[in-house]
């Protein structure tokens, strides 16, 4: 039995390889349908289905049985595709550029088919039509071995006109006009066509002494004119006078000005200003107070009238005195508020009364600086202020070390060097009397007190140790000789002080 049906399974495979081979090459010879792809949307092809061969006209033969079980079993193995057709509406736009395509493909005409398009979703997207507003793109399924419709229904754009007329007469030739939706500004009476239909909004120019109308809502039918109108409305004006004084004043140009306007004299008459607040503004004149800012109210076809009075400056005088003389051959001088600077006993007799004023020095090398003092005036008044300079205490030397060795005890007298950071090498003499750059004074409890340039520093000295003498030379030693000494002091006798 297990014999006869591997017999049976054997004789069933021989038979789909003898199928497969004899309805191979008919299944070989069917010509695929496709639909015409326009690259060129005006391309004039027709616009109903369309089908294209591949090899040579086709040509109708009987199938044998064999062939038509082959053709049925070969079904199975045909790849997973669809076809889309997609018909475009209303008729009035078959005859225009409109087209339709698939997944950014070329363009089709109306009703034709695309074939072997994979199964799964595929989008479909319209030519835009002058006139027509096309449709949105839409997505379709392409299912295996189906054919797939959709439609596209074009929609026409609906237009209007829209006329405007501007009043009064008066304004139209002061350049009144009038615009929709920020289009090109229109005279009045002009139409405007191709307007889409819906609301849209119409904006009037602004005149020079005319209030502008408001802007207005239209609404715009179909094929039909719309009529708007806009009126300009006379502003309410009025005139201001501004009256200067006192009159010295007047002759330094004084003058008055509204609401940051061009410059007006005196008792200038101003018109055509708007109603309303407005305000008023004077000008600068050296020595004058200048008058605050003034508000003031015009009113439709009255003159205003305002007035500005200025008033004088009141001044009072500095006179600095400086000291040491030193200090004013070094350069030093004085200034007020940082104005110019001034000598020592000059006078500044600019000083406004009222206000407290700073008197600066200037900084001078070697002196140290006198800090800025606050001073105050009075009218036909010279406020006297003095000021002493102090010289500049020099540095403290730091750093310092004796090289060499001394007795520690001030009787006797010597030489050593000391170090300075300032200073590369300078001589230290345990003399009575100054020699040199640096004056020993004392010896006490292991401090050195020396005199530099008129200035006393401390050096600390280490405790010697006991029997420690320094070399002194002879008192009669040349004291030439004893300005440069070597590296080591010279051996001698040591001295004691009488």
């Amino acid at each position: 039995m297990i014999k006869w049906i591997w017999y049976g399974n054997a004789a069933v495979l021989l038979a789909a390889i003898l199928i497969l081979i004899i309805g191979l090459p008919h299944l070989l010879a069917r010509e695929p349908r496709d639909s015409v792809l326009q690259e060129d949307p005006t391309g004039g092809k027709s616009s109903g289905p369309s089908t294209s061969s591949i090899g040579g006209d086709r040509q109708t033969k009987a199938e044998s049985p064999l062939v038509k079980i082959a053709r049925k079993y070969s079904e199975r193995w045909k790849p997973p595709v669809g076809s889309v057709q997609v018909s475009l509406k209303p008729k009035e736009i078959v005859d225009t550029r409109a087209r339709w395509r698939v997944d950014n493909s070329p363009w089709q005409v109306n009703n034709a088919i695309i074939e072997n398009l994979p199964q799964g979703k595929h989008t479909i997207s319209f030519y835009a039509v002058n006139d027509w507003i096309k449709p949105e793109d839409i997505t379709v399924n392409v299912f295996r071995r189906k054919t797939s419709t959709a439609k596209g229904i074009y929609k026409i754009v609906e237009c209007g006109s829209l006329k405007v007329i501007i009043e009064p007469p008066q304004v139209r030739d002061l350049q009144a006009q009038w615009q929709v939706d920020n289009d090109p500004w229109q005279e009045s009476g002009a139409t405007v066509s191709g307007v889409l239909a819906g609301k849209h909004t119409v904006r009037f120019k602004a005149v020079p002494d005319w209030n502008a109308p408001s802007p207005v809502s239209v609404n715009i039918a179909h094929e039909q004119t719309t009529e708007a109108s806009g009126t300009y409305v006379v502003k309410p004006v009025g005139s201001l006078k501004v009256t200067l004084g006192p009159q010295p004043v007047l002759d330094a140009k004084a003058q008055w000005q509204l609401d940051n306007g061009t410059w007006q004299d005196s008792d200038a008459i101003l018109n055509k200003i708007p109603t309303g607040l407005h305000q008023v503004r004077f000008n600068t004149i050296a020595d004058w107070w200048t008058p605050d800012p003034v508000q003031v109210t015009i009113d439709q076809d009255q003159t205003a009238e305002a007035s500005g009075t200025y008033t004088p400056k009141v001044y009072g005088s500095i006179r600095v005195n400086i000291g040491p003389p030193q200090v004013l051959e070094a350069g030093a001088q004085w200034r007020v508020d940082g104005k110019a600077w001034q000598a020592s006993g000059d006078i500044d007799d600019k000083v406004l009364v009222g206000e407290s004023h700073s008197v600066e020095f200037k900084a001078v090398n070697g002196w140290d600086q006198v800090y800025p003092v606050n001073a105050e005036v009075a009218e036909d008044h010279i406020t006297e202020v003095a000021a002493i300079y102090v010289e500049s205490k020099p540095p403290a030397p730091t750093g310092l070390s004796i090289q060499g060795t001394f007795a520690y005890e001030s009787k006797y007298l010597g030489q050593a060097w000391i170090k300075l950071a300032t200073e590369k090498r300078a001589k230290l003499y345990f003399v009575g009397e100054k020699v040199g750059e640096y004056m020993i004074e004392s010896i006490t409890k292991g401090t050195v007190n020396f005199t530099r340039r008129g200035f006393k520093y401390a050096l600390s000295v280490p405790k010697p140790k006991p029997g420690a003498v320094s070399n002194i030379p002879p008192r009669n030693v040349d004291e030439k000789k004893q300005e440069e000494p070597p590296d080591r002091p010279p051996t001698g006798r040591p001295g004691r002080i009488r």
